[in-house]
């Protein structure tokens, strides 16, 4: 039984209104694509070019945004293709599938599935979406019987990319496995190192079996940075071999190239059931020579009945995405991605947030008081090729009490809510049945902005009464890095800002004391 939808459902009806905008996708076949030496199905739509090569087991070894690519290619051995046979195992980089769990076939994997020659057609060629369909041989070896089939479809106007992935059993007999995806991507700039500017991110479960973590891993590794925004896991990459897992309780895994702003996003939906490696969702292998990183997500163990009752197939479907943002990646939505959340400053009345989009069309603020919208913001132009920083100077309408960042179409059609902010999540103050940052008497630290942030971000705190206060800077662990305020203050909004001149990048809190009551927030900090 499906637990949790991320993106998928929503994702599926909102490509139909922006089908409108955008300009029309291709598709192609073509020989020696790019000079690499093998044939290759090719869908572009002007944002997101992918190329799918089914001579090796239908590996996508192409997925750029614009210019930028974000696939692991290795060059010795480009060209080459291999008659499948037990023992076998090439690492041509790009995404492909495995059956799960590793455990059922130990190593290497299923050869005729990994890099046999699959057959392909292009499924769909319209002006609205373009799709092409691959099918494999049915593997002799390490999963006998099992074949797969995989149907990738392109859209106008979104870096969209819905991954239909079917495992069909063609025996006699039942048997059980999983789907298995895994994208092996880029960790270095050509002729560099850089492994500083390449992270994947996922959710930590607050009820995770891992642990308070929410995750599990094969050996510790610097790599494992831990929460890096709230709720948020972040993996930097180290050239090493080793593994992290998680049983994430949203449907999402990022992938970021931090130097150029490009971030990369899986959606999916998980399910009550039996997954492999002790229940993982998503997991992450940081890989040491060649140096490249694998972005996983895998499906459920299911039954696959014999080939004759008809219900012998499992199909896992998945959203990519593609777009230009910051990172951290806070969350995920079905039209975009956050960096930042909506901020308000009252003192200056700008409303600020940071985001990836993954809409060309315009974003507009919508301001609702209870459940009623009362006032829109300007538009503002938003395409996944460039980052988007909502930045606009607007007094909060009187009466509302949310904000909405919602996303439109070039024709205007509302296509979803990229952020939507009660007000006190906007401003830290205001709410009496709040405690979290604010205490019922409006005591509390609003939401610094920006956040995550690099050289300096403003705090802004609010004291009801004339008290004795202090605002201190702290790790995670309460070591004090810095100290804002010390002494009394009158009644009203105050912002400091913090500047941290020696501290590393990570995860801070910030806390305030005034009149016997506490209260904090966290910040991160991104150099």
């Amino acid at each position: 039984m499906r637990r949790s939808t991320m993106v998928s459902v929503y994702a599926m009806l909102v490509f139909l209104a922006a089908a409108a905008f955008g300009q029309a996708p291709s598709i192609r076949t073509e020989s020696d694509y790019n000079g690499w030496g093998w044939n290759a199905v090719v869908m572009s739509n002007g944002l997101v070019t992918m190329a799918t090569m089914p001579d090796i087991g239908a590996r996508v070894m192409q997925y750029d945004l614009g210019d930028f690519a974000t696939l692991y290619v290795a060059a010795d051995l480009i060209g080459q293709t291999h008659t499948p046979a037990r023992g076998g195992l090439y690492q041509y980089g790009g995404f492909k599938n495995w059956p799960s769990p590793q455990s059922k076939w130990n190593w290497p994997p299923p050869p005729t599935l990994d890099y046999g020659k699959y057959t392909a057609e292009i499924a769909a060629d319209t002006p609205d979406s373009v799709a092409v369909f691959v099918a494999s041989p049915v593997e002799q070896w390490l999963a006998p019987n099992i074949r797969f089939e995989r149907r990738a479809t392109i859209y106008r106007g979104t870096s969209r990319v819905r991954m239909e992935q079917t495992m069909i059993n063609e025996g006699t007999a039942s048997a059980e496995w999983g789907m298995w995806d895994i994208t092996q991507v880029i960790v270095h700039h050509p002729g560099e190192r850089d492994y500083e500017n390449f992270w994947a991110y996922f959710p930590i479960n607050p009820k995770s079996v891992f642990g308070s973590d929410g995750v599990r891993w094969d050996k510790s590794s610097a790599a494992w940075t831990g929460e890096v925004a709230d709720g948020v896991y972040g993996v930097q990459y180290r050239a090493e071999g080793k593994k992290i897992f998680a049983d994430s309780h949203k449907g999402w895994i990022a992938y970021a190239n931090r130097r150029d702003s490009i971030v990369s996003v899986k959606t999916f939906d998980l399910f009550e059931g039996n997954y492999p490696d002790e229940g993982a969702h998503v997991e992450v292998w940081i890989n040491s020579s060649p140096a490249y990183m694998e972005v996983e997500v895998v499906s459920p163990v299911v039954r696959l009945s014999a080939a004759a009752s008809g219900a012998n197939r499992y199909t896992f479907t998945e959203n990519w995405w593609l777009t230009r943002m910051v990172d951290p990646v806070l969350d995920v939505t079905p039209v975009g991605a956050l960096a930042e959340h909506m901020v308000y400053d009252p003192i200056g009345q700008r409303l600020m947030g940071r985001y990836g989009v993954f809409y060309e069309g315009t974003a507009k603020a919508a301001f609702f008081g209870n459940g009623t919208l009362i006032a829109e913001g300007a538009a503002h132009s938003v395409s996944p090729l460039r980052p988007f920083m909502l930045e606009e100077t607007v007094a909060l309408p009187v009466g509302a009490d949310s904000v909405a960042l919602r996303i439109f179409d070039g024709n205007g059609v509302l296509l979803g809510v990229l952020d939507d902010r009660t007000r006190f999540e906007l401003t830290g103050v205001g709410d009496r049945g709040r405690t979290d940052g604010a205490g019922a008497s409006g005591f509390g630290i609003g939401p610094n902005y920006p956040n995550p942030f690099n050289g300096e971000t403003v705090i802004p705190f609010d004291i009801p009464a004339p008290s004795e206060a202090s605002l201190r800077i702290l790790t995670t662990g309460g070591r004090e890095v810095a100290r804002l305020v010390e002494g009394r203050l009158e009644a009203g909004m105050h912002r400091c800002v913090w500047r941290p001149a020696d501290s590393a990048s990570g995860l801070f809190v910030a806390v305030l004391d005034a009149g016997g009551v506490r209260r904090t927030r966290k910040l991160l900090l991104v150099n």
